[in-house]
C-alpha cells in the first residue's frame, strides 16, 4: 500500500466521539499491504468471532492532509432547497421497507437501484435504468420532491431462470392528489411503451391482484420471466414496487406485492414529512454526527451516498449484508451512520459501541463468495484498529474499524 493509502487508513483515528465506531476504506495500489492471519476467515455476521488483532505499525499516527478536529459548519441548515431534497430523501430511508422484510431470500444488493431519489430527473434511472424525459416530466408536473429506493435479488447466478428481484421505493409529493396523479400517469405510461433498454421488449398489460384494489399493477412476460410494477398511492406518497421472477412463480409475484404494502404502509405513516417550502430550513447535519467524520479532500471523488446521515434501517439498505447489519445496529442501539470519507457509527452507550466494534469484522467478512477478505496491518499509532484487505472481482481496497468511547 502506498503512503497515500496508508494515510487514508490513518484517517480512521482523526476524529472520533464518545460511543462511536469509525470505519474507513481506501483503494489499494499494486503494492498491497502485508496481511496477517486471523483465527476466523469466513464468519457469518451473526456469530461471535475471536479475532487476533494485527499490531499497529510503530510510530505516531500521521493524519496527512486530513483534519483532526470536528468540521466547522458555517451553515447549520442546508444551503439551498436542492440540497434539502437530498436530506429529506435520506431521512425517508429510515421509513422504507427492507427487501428482506418482503422476502427473506432477497439478499444480494442491487447497488445502482439503491439510494436517494432526490428529484424528477432521477426517475428515469429508477424506473428504466436510463434517462427518460417523459417520466421526468411526470415527476415535474406532479411536484415530486423526495424519495428513497432499495433493490435486492436472490443469491445465485443472475439470469439462470431462478432469480427473483425487487426494486422498492417510496416517493413523496406535496399532497395526496399529486401522489394519485403521479401513480396514474406512471401506470398509463407503462401500458403504452416498454420500460426497457431492449427495443424488442413487450409493452406491459394490466394485472389484477384481488387483494390490492388500491394498487395500479402491470406485468409483462419475456423469455420465461414475469416482471411488473405496482404503483400504490398512500396519502401524499406513492409506494412503488418492481418485481421480476420465473414465469411459474406468479404466486410469489402477487404475494410479494401484498407483503410489500403490509410492511410499508405503517412505516411511512410514521414519517415526519418536511413540506416543500421548508426544505431550505432542514439541518445539513442531522444530530451533529456528520461533522465528526473525516471529509473528502477537494480532489477526491465522493460516493453517491456520501455526506449523509442514516439511521439503522437506512444503513441496512446500503449494507452488503442487510440482515446482519440491521440486527447488529438495532441490537447495539446504534442510532446513526454518518457517511463521508470515513463512516462513523454512533451508539447510545459505550457498551453498545463496544458490542458493535466486535460485530463489524463479521459484517465486513460476510460479503459473498466472490469477495476475499484478509486481515491487514493497521496504521501507526492506532493500536486498537482492526483492518482488512478486500478483493472483489472489480476492485481491491482496504477497510479499518476503530472504536472510541
Amino acid at each position: 500500500m502506498t503512503r497515500r493509502h496508508a494515510r487514508t487508513r490513518a484517517a480512521i483515528a482523526a476524529i472520533t466521539t464518545a460511543a462511536a465506531v469509525v470505519l474507513t476504506g481506501c483503494a489499494a495500489d499494486s503494492d498491497a499491504a502485508a496481511t496477517a492471519t486471523e483465527t476466523s476467515t469466513n464468519s457469518s455476521a451473526g456469530e461471535a468471532t475471536e479475532t487476533v488483532l494485527v499490531p499497529a505499525a510503530p510510530g505516531e499516527l500521521d493524519p496527512g492532509p486530513y483534519p483532526t478536529t470536528a468540521i466547522d459548519t458555517d451553515t447549520p441548515t442546508v444551503p439551498d432547497e436542492v440540497t434539502g431534497t437530498f436530506v429529506e430523501s435520506e431521512r425517508l430511508a429510515e421509513f422504507v421497507a427492507l427487501p428482506m422484510e418482503i422476502d427473506p431470500e432477497l439478499v444480494e444488493p442491487i447497488s445502482h437501484r439503491t439510494g436517494v431519489v432526490p428529484g424528477p430527473e432521477s426517475w428515469g434511472f429508477l424506473f428504466t435504468g436510463q434517462r427518460d424525459d417523459t417520466i421526468t416530466a411526470i415527476g415535474e408536473d406532479t411536484g415530486f420532491y423526495a424519495g428513497f429506493a432499495t433493490g435486492r435479488l436472490t443469491a445465485g447466478r443472475f439470469g439462470d431462470g431462478t432469480t427473483r428481484q425487487i426494486v422498492h421505493a417510496v416517493l413523496q409529493f406535496p399532497d395526496a392528489e399529486s401522489a394519485q396523479n403521479a401513480a396514474a400517469a406512471l401506470h398509463r405510461d407503462r401500458l403504452v411503451r416498454p420500460w426497457s433498454t431492449f427495443s424488442d421488449s413487450p409493452v406491459a398489460t394490466e394485472h389484477q391482484v384481488a387483494s390490492l384494489p388500491g394498487s395500479l399493477v402491470s406485468t409483462a412476460i419475456e423469455r420465461e420471466t414475469m416482471y411488473g410494477a405496482a404503483f400504490t398511492p398512500h396519502g401524499r406518497h406513492v409506494i412503488y414496487t418492481w418485481l421480476d421472477g420465473p414465469l411459474d412463480h406468479q404466486d410469489w409475484f402477487d404475494a410479494s406485492l401484498a407483503r410489500a404494502l403490509e410492511v410499508q404502509r405503517p412505516l411511512i405513516d410514521r414519517f415526519p414529512v418536511t413540506e416543500p417550502e421548508d426544505l431550505g430550513s432542514l439541518k445539513m447535519d442531522l444530530d451533529d454526527v456528520l461533522r465528526l467524520t473525516v471529509p473528502f479532500g477537494p480532489e477526491e471523488e465522493r460516493t453517491p451516498n456520501s455526506e449523509a446521515v442514516y439511521g439503522p434501517r437506512g444503513a441496512a439498505h446500503l449494507a452488503v449484508d442487510q440482515a446482519g447489519s440491521f440486527d447488529a445496529l438495532t441490537a447495539t442501539d446504534t442510532t446513526h451512520l454518518a457517511i463521508n470519507k470515513t463512516n462513523l457509527y454512533q451508539s447510545s452507550t459505550v457498551g453498545g459501541a463496544e458490542a458493535l466494534f466486535d460485530r463489524l469484522p463479521g459484517l465486513i467478512r460476510n460479503r459473498g463468495a466472490d469477495t476475499a477478505v484478509t486481515g491487514a496491518s493497521g496504521p501507526a499509532g492506532v493500536p486498537n484498529a482492526r483492518c482488512f484487505d478486500i478483493v472483489t472481482t472489480r476492485s481491491t481496497y482496504s477497510a479499518c474499524v476503530v472504536q472510541r468511547g
